[in-house]
């Protein structure tokens, strides 16, 4: 029996203070792709338009130092389904200078072995299901064996995916490419079957989040994991009729304005179907901002570097999180936070606990959603294929290695007018050694809440306490930091996903009006 003594005033900050969570909540997770820090109005732009995922951040949490586990899609997306360092689970090169992304004649894809966060919440009584940019391997022999796919990793709905992505090469509006969509590069999946080749951009994302409304009405008396991974903001830029225009920001704002009104449609229908406070949804990016496409690409905001780079620009992502009642509105954290722990987050929220037979680098935040507490990560560790580029623990930074940003110069001779010409990054910054990658002879640390913009190392002799502290923490998890064998690199003609089994593999349009590349494995 509550103490009749404790003042009413107490008592009532008591109960005003406790944060009532639902004993098993729904999860939904909202990914852009190559979204930058500074893209949106809540986080600073200074001629974004305010959409909905700016009133999300006010009905929920804004994440000020949420990371992406990588710079670039394949391994950032293999980080956040498995709550692992990409390299851990095989998603890297062969080599150092391996591309870092799957593509369409890749034969490897994120193993099978791995326990995703749609496997372990299946396994906790979840319905689980996706639609939008998948990325994590296609096929394993021939075009149509789907060896790879989201069905294959504990999703028991697929809807319409790309199972490799929205490309520069994609455009159907003749910006980029002058030749018009690649059909082997560009193709839409309902579940498993290949429906368009090249795909329509036109209400696309309507679709899906149609798709994913259904889904959602479907299963709002049970408990459900949606991952909606959008096609925004990624180049091939693209709107549909009714946004085309609508911003001052021009055909990237109207991008974002898109993505940002689908947000609003699935919290709307979370609120309609009486769900919302059962319903943890949490919106970031996949990665930082490809600045090499210029005007068609994001803004890191006051962040130096960008996509495939491990300088803030590349891995410090938008973030927000929403659950009515459970997570205070308009509220900021500055926690160190990751994409991978979404994982371990959902599971402990879902009553599980994680696999203890490997090793995991995300940790559950529910601390630090719901309890106004301290975030779980004392260091997080960036990883470029084997090596350590970056490390960041408490307000500092530590440097190993790092890419070469384009700088302002090149990027006005690359893009005349804003347009880039070429779909690239900087000295072909997305390998992982080589010309673009300087090493360090003694590592640069930063205070990154002082210094954001990573302009002024700190003296690591005068800093030597917290110099030292980096190091051990360096020494720690190197010596237990694994790779498991490369899935990366592997190539063959004959998986590149074919409607209709043969050349020109199109469907839904007119062949004529694309040019088929012949494909020609290397001896």
């Amino acid at each position: 029996m509550m103490d009749s003594r404790i003042p009413a005033f107490i008592l009532l900050l008591l109960v005003s203070a406790c944060v009532c969570v639902p004993e098993t909540p729904s999860f939904i997770v909202l990914l852009a792709d190559d979204m930058g820090y500074g893209d949106l109005y809540s986080y600073g732009h200074p001629s974004q338009e305010p959409n909905e995922l700016d009133k999300m951040a006010s009905e929920g949490m804004l994440f000020k130092n949420m990371y992406a586990a990588d710079s670039i899609c394949t391994p950032s997306r293999a980080a956040l389904m498995t709550a692992r360092i990409a390299a851990r689970t095989g998603v890297l090169g062969q080599t150092a200078t391996d591309t870092r992304y799957f593509t369409e004649t890749d034969t490897g894809g994120m193993p099978l072995s791995e326990y995703t966060i749609a496997e372990a919440l299946s396994d906790l009584g979840y319905s689980t299901g996706m639609v939008g940019k998948w990325h994590l391997g296609i096929n394993n022999e021939t075009g149509d064996d789907g060896h790879w796919l989201p069905g294959e990793h504990g999703f028991q709905y697929v809807g319409l995916n790309l199972p490799y992505s929205n490309l520069y090469y994609c455009d159907e509006d003749f910006v980029y490419e002058v030749d018009g969509p690649m059909p082997q590069k560009c193709f839409l999946y309902d579940g498993t079957q290949i429906i368009q080749q090249p795909f329509e951009h036109e209400n696309i994302t309507t679709r899906m989040v149609e798709q994913a409304k259904s889904y959602i009405e479907s299963h709002k008396d049970e408990p459900f994991f949606l991952y909606v991974s959008f096609l925004e903001t990624h180049t091939s830029l693209f709107s549909s009729k009714r946004f085309k225009g609508i911003s001052r920001r021009g055909a990237y704002g109207d991008n974002v304005a898109e993505m940002a009104y689908n947000v609003g449609e699935i919290l709307d229908h979370l609120q309609a179907l009486g769900i919302a406070e059962n319903t943890l949804v949490v919106f970031a990016s996949d990665n930082g901002a490809h600045v090499e496409m210029c005007g068609d690409g994001g803004d890191t905001g006051m962040l130096y570097g960008g996509k495939a780079n491990f300088w803030e620009g590349g891995i410090r992502i938008p973030a927000i999180a929403w659950m009515p009642e459970s997570i205070p509105a308009a509220s900021v954290s500055y926690e160190l936070t990751s994409l991978m722990d979404l994982y371990p987050t959902f599971v402990e929220m879902a009553g599980g606990e994680m696999s203890a037979d490997r090793i995991v680098d995300g940790r559950s935040q529910v601390d630090a959603l719901f309890e106004s507490g301290a975030g779980s990560h004392d260091y997080l560790f960036f990883h470029c294929w084997k090596n350590l580029f970056a490390v960041r623990g408490n307000t500092y930074k530590l440097v190993l290695r790092s890419h070469t940003p384009i700088s302002r110069a090149e990027l006005y001779d690359s893009c005349p007018y804003g347009v880039p010409q070429s779909s690239y990054f900087y000295l072909d910054g997305s390998y992982c050694e080589g010309d673009s990658i300087e090493i360090f002879d003694t590592p640069q640390l930063y205070n990154i809440d002082h210094d954001p913009r990573e302009l002024f190392p700190l003296d690591t002799e005068e800093y030597g306490e917290i110099y030292a502290e980096f190091v051990a923490a360096i020494d720690t998890h190197m010596a237990q930091f694994n790779t498991a064998p490369s899935e990366l690199g592997m190539s063959s003609c004959s998986v590149i996903p074919c409607c209709g089994g043969e050349p020109p593999c199109t469907c839904n349009y007119d062949s004529d009006r694309f040019t088929f590349y012949e494909c020609v494995d290397e001896d």
